[in-house]
């Protein structure tokens, strides 16, 4: 899987996968370990919040590994999914968490749009 993200592509196709897979993983790491903390400290009811974060996480990764595959909709699944980020931590500015999921979507979108990672996934228009 990831030695597909090394060998191949323009540094910009690489770079949008590897952020993919940290924001990803960011999801997935904070939903496993708040599922398990829950679970060792019996509080059941807290348990579907984490449980959905673990589950946005999966979901995170599709996109990520079909634009690895060089699938078109996992490169339009990325783009909607920045851009859903993006604006999202923009309408919320005044927390300042989301400064680090704003500025690691606007990158991926910026490198998205690069001439050079269209080319490489579409071929030349």
């Amino acid at each position: 899987m990831t030695e597909a993200v090394q060998d191949k592509g323009p540094l910009s196709f690489r770079a949008v996968a590897w952020l993919g897979y940290i924001f990803a993983g960011m999801f997935l790491l904070h939903g496993g370990v708040s599922v398990i903390l829950a679970f060792l400290d019996h509080k059941y009811g807290e348990i579907m919040e984490p449980l959905m974060f673990a589950v946005i996480g999966l979901a995170l990764l599709m996109p990520v590994m079909a634009y690895v595959a060089l699938k078109p909709w996992g490169y339009w699944g990325l783009v909607g999914i920045n851009g859903l980020v993006l604006l999202l931590a923009l309408i919320d500015l005044g927390q300042i968490y989301n400064l680090v999921p704003l500025a690691m979507s606007a990158v991926a979108l910026f490198l998205l749009f690069r001439s050079e990672t269209k080319e490489y996934l579409f071929g030349p228009r």
